[in-house]
């Protein structure tokens, strides 16, 4: 039978998940290794996916538009990476997770090359693509991490900028009516699994997969 825990952090949470982990079980009925359902909406335009991970819910936005490259990275585009927890008034320190969520994203999505930011340039120098990503958490019960790369992967692989060319030295951009919108050049899709690990008596540490808020709290 699933056990569930309200999101408060108190010591009898606490010790019941350290309990259940010494048991190869979980309060919401898991095992140790256990993943809980993912749940993925795609907009109908592709720049808007709603991410379900059991009860954490979050949706990622995309938007594009035409800025100038950094003189030392003329050949390069931009992507910036906001992730907002405000819809979470219950978290204690919010700001820290939305800048560690913003931070990750940055290394998976762009520092890692997985995305091809090069092929945002319509105008060596001139012209190029800057594309937001921006992370809304609805309601948080562990785990963001996994559920924002999975989101962010999943509108990335679905979102299409417009097309451009320079003609006469100046950037056109197309409507979808007047040219087919192009998708975004990706080397990898990049995957977060996270594995927390609760401490037992006699220093016995037990691996559990996707913790929740509440499992959280006994890491």
């Amino acid at each position: 039978m699933a056990h569930r825990l309200a999101p408060v952090s108190c010591t009898a949470n606490v010790e019941f998940v350290k309990e259940c982990a010494a048991r190869d079980l979980r309060i919401d009925g898991r095992g140790t290794d256990g993943m809980r359902r993912i749940k993925l909406t795609h907009a109908h335009d592709g720049s808007t996916v709603e991410c379900q991970l059991g009860q954490t819910r979050l949706v990622v936005c995309l938007s594009c538009d035409v800025g100038i490259p950094y003189a030392d990275r003329p050949n390069e585009g931009t992507v910036v990476f906001h992730a907002d927890f405000s819809m979470a008034a219950y978290l204690q320190k919010p700001e820290r997770l939305e800048n560690q969520v913003a931070v990750m994203l940055e290394r998976a999505f762009k520092r890692s090359k997985a995305l091809d930011i090069e092929s945002f340039c319509i105008y060596s120098g001139k012209r190029a693509w800057r594309l937001q990503v921006d992370v809304r958490v609805l309601h948080y019960d562990g785990n963001i991490m996994d559920a924002a790369v999975l989101g962010v992967s999943t509108a990335l692989s679905s979102f299409k900028r417009p097309d451009a060319t320079v003609v006469d030295g100046r950037v056109k951009v197309y409507s979808a009516l007047e040219r087919s919108p192009v998708p975004l050049t990706l080397h990898a899709l990049p995957v977060s699994c996270t594995i927390g690990w609760v401490k037992l008596l006699g220093n016995k540490i037990i691996p559990i997969t996707d913790p929740n808020l509440a499992e959280e709290a006994a890491l």
